[in-house]
């Protein structure tokens, strides 16, 4: 039978992303959704600016307009965003798919007629991680500073993949 807790989760994940997309319309709602998302995408570049001597600054969570329908909810400065560490800073937000994907793959929240505050909790924490892992399009411009080198690290990683674990 298709109903099991697990699948009872996907569905609430599904219906909390349909809510954040419908949240859209009304930024004082979405920002109040998204916010521990957004807090969490903005530490991912901090820290991996932090750890890869970026220099970061302040981080900001107050929404700016950048165009007509369009906010930014967050941001940080960085203050030495160079061709080695521009795009491993750009990509940051994706580590958050690593506890989204534990969630999805691990959640448990027990038998929905007795947890649903869990259920809830949990599907409201897997959407909110998976809405906020991917990069935004500022984001994007650093990645494309950054990009040689990525490129360069990625063909290298393949050639030494391939030299020594391949053909064992």
């Amino acid at each position: 039978m298709w109903i099991s807790d697990h699948n009872i989760f996907l569905v609430v994940v599904a219906l909390f992303a349909v809510l954040l997309r419908w949240s859209r319309h009304y930024l004082l709602f979405s920002f109040a959704l998204l916010l521990p998302g957004t807090i969490l995408h903005e530490c991912a570049h901090w820290l991996v600016a932090f750890f890869l001597r970026g220099h970061p600054g302040s981080i900001s969570i107050v929404p700016h307009r950048t165009g007509p329908n369009r906010y930014r909810l967050g941001q940080v400065a960085v203050h030495q965003a160079t061709w080695y560490n521009a795009a491993a800073i750009g990509l940051a937000p994706l580590l958050l798919l690593i506890p989204a994907v534990w969630l999805l793959l691990h959640a448990n929240p027990g038998p929905f007629s007795v947890n649903w505050i869990p259920l809830l909790l949990e599907g409201y924490s897997t959407t909110v991680l998976l809405a906020s892992a991917w990069p935004s399009s500022t984001d994007y411009c650093m990645v494309f500073r950054g990009f040689p080198f990525l490129v360069a690290v990625l063909l290298l990683g393949g050639l030494l993949y391939w030299r020594v674990w391949a053909h064992h």
